[in-house]
């Protein structure tokens, strides 16, 4: 009982701290420009959306012509979509200018940026090929610090706001994602960073921690497992553990007991528009179980029962 006392009374603590430092910051006008990337599908299309509906101004990133085409056949006259590839400078430049360019005649405030656009990858660091674990840290670190950069000044002109997708990886991190959860531990880092030196100048800086929400980005890391993995006889020999009948058996319940992307829209619209925005938000679950007290626990726990732990789920 005591044990259970003091977690109880330490857990009470920390919501009591959480109130008195909280800090208010200006609420971004409708009418107002957020540019959303990786839109195309998932939790940036579905964020960009429901932002779109709400009154703002989305300027959606993507890759693709015909991923433009299909953002603009939903007929939503506040969406905007951009071709940018988050690991090519070239169109990070090109699409920041078109955006400022387009806001500066409109004369419309860019008041949040909402970085999402990821890749998964999912394999033992041993065999992790390193063209594509570079490739994964340019979408993941370098081209949302890169477009950061470049709108921080409008930003910062009409105390703006900044989201970035990170993941539940980044405090739980499983067997062969590894170099994912790493990418998204260094967008974190960058957050902080980010959150305190933007302080002083009214922006927010938020940091959203899903864990399985059922979008196309979920299942191509089963996809991932099956096309590249098995290629490989030497990466089988040495850990087919990981990548053993059951397991995939396990991961395609958890994609059934995934969460629905309204999750993060509602962690993303609560970042970009809440007087009292929290510097992180943990949604969804994994396995069915509530991704905010898994984090907890396994924060809590001694790294070696955490390593236990995370059998279960590996």
């Amino acid at each position: 009982m005591g044990v259970v006392f003091t977690v109880v009374l330490a857990f009470f603590f920390y919501q009591i701290l959480l109130l008195a430092f909280r800090k208010r910051f200006p609420i971004p006008a409708k009418g107002g420009a957020i540019v959303i990337t990786g839109a195309s599908t998932g939790i940036g299309n579905h964020a960009a959306q429901h932002l779109a509906k709400q009154g703002y101004i989305v300027y959606c990133t993507v890759r693709k012509p015909a991923d433009a085409t299909a953002l603009e056949a939903l007929g939503l006259k506040n969406l905007r979509p951009i071709i940018m590839d988050m690991a090519s400078p070239s169109t990070i430049d090109t699409g920041t200018k078109q955006i400022l360019t387009e806001l500066a005649s409109s004369q419309t405030p860019l008041v949040g940026l909402v970085n999402n656009a990821g890749i998964a990858q999912k394999f033992p660091l041993e065999f992790h090929p390193l063209p594509a674990l570079r490739s994964m840290f340019d979408v993941h670190v370098h081209g949302p610090l890169e477009l950061t950069q470049r709108l921080l000044p409008a930003l910062r002109a009409n105390k703006g706001r900044i989201v970035n997708l990170s993941s539940i990886t980044a405090l739980v991190i499983l067997p062969t994602g590894a170099a994912y959860g790493a990418s998204k531990l260094a967008l974190e880092g960058i957050s902080d960073g980010l959150r305190r030196e933007l302080s002083p100048f009214g922006c927010s800086v938020s940091i959203v921690q899903p864990a399985f929400v059922n979008t196309a980005i979920f299942g191509k890391v089963t996809e991932s497992i099956n096309t590249h993995v098995e290629a490989s006889e030497e990466i089988m020999s040495v850990y087919g553990y990981f990548f053993r009948p059951d397991k995939r058996r396990k991961d395609l319940k958890q994609v059934k007991k995934a969460s629905q992307p309204s999750v993060t829209t509602e962690a993303i619209t609560h970042a970009l528009t809440a007087p009292y925005p929290n510097t992180r938000y943990i949604v969804a679950n994994v396995s069915g179980i509530s991704a905010f007290w898994l984090g907890w626990l396994v924060w809590f726990c001694p790294d070696r029962l955490a390593d236990f732990i995370m059998t279960f789920f590996s």
